[in-house]
C-alpha cells in the first residue's frame, strides 16, 4: 500500500511528464528553463523525488500552467 506522500509524488511525476511532453519539451529543455539538472527532472518524473516548493513556480512558468 502506498503512503500518501508516495501517491502524491507519483501523481506529480506523471502530471509533470504529461505536461512536459504536451509542450514538446525534453527533460533537458525543461531542466534548463528551471535551472536544475536533467537528472532532477528525471527523478521528479520517475516518482523518486518531489521538487522543493520554491521550484514549483519555475516549473509552472516553463510549462505555462497554474500551480493552483
Amino acid at each position: 500500500m502506498k503512503s500518501k506522500t508516495t501517491k502524491k509524488t507519483s501523481e506529480f511525476g506523471e502530471q509533470l511528464r504529461k505536461c512536459r511532453q504536451a509542450r514538446g519539451l525534453t527533460q533537458a529543455e525543461l531542466a534548463q528553463k528551471c535551472a536544475v539538472s536533467q537528472r532532477m527532472i528525471r527523478h521528479y518524473e520517475s516518482h523518486a523525488k518531489f521538487p522543493p516548493i520554491d521550484l514549483l513556480p519555475k516549473v509552472a512558468k516553463a510549462l505555462r500552467v497554474s500551480i493552483e
